[in-house]
């Protein structure tokens, strides 16, 4: 009985500090849609990812970052060098891509700190972000009006 107690105690906690970490922002989380970073990270993956100045990248990190076309990219680091003030430009390629992504200048990134699979991943996620969420989107108000009286 105590194991249980100890047990339903650490995933309470567990559950907390997931959902005080998102509602800091300190950790994004992200959907893989696509089948470039094929077998590391696959389609409907959940990529858990924390901003980082770009220039502390490494190449093998998998990180996200903007394209020129303003598309959130996933991949995997190839090489970092550097830009201008705190700017790193970023050689990056998908792992089942055959050429590199066109380099990407970045002030910062979302470096990649794991990685989950498959839908119910989704589901705990936006269970665990509802109240973010909510309070970013609240629900309108309705307000009763008093009834004409005759």
């Amino acid at each position: 009985m105590r194991h249980n107690r100890l047990a339903t105690l650490y995933l309470l906690a567990a559950g907390l500090a997931v959902i005080t970490s998102a509602v800091l922002g300190l950790w994004k989380p992200l959907l893989v849609s696509g089948s470039s970073m094929e077998p590391s990270l696959q389609h409907n993956d959940v990529v858990i990812a924390v901003t980082v100045p770009a220039q502390t990248l490494v190449p093998g990190d998998i990180a996200a970052v903007e394209d020129p076309a303003g598309r959130l990219i996933i991949h995997r680091i190839l090489d970092v060098g550097a830009g201008e003030g705190d700017e790193a430009v970023l050689w990056m390629m998908g792992d089942n891509n055959t050429s590199a992504d066109t380099p990407v200048t970045a002030d910062t990134a979302h470096l990649q700190v794991l990685s989950m699979r498959g839908h119910i991943t989704i589901m705990l996620l936006v269970f665990a972000l509802l109240p973010t969420l909510l309070r970013q989107h609240p629900t309108p108000r309705v307000t009763a009006s008093a009834a004409p009286r005759r």
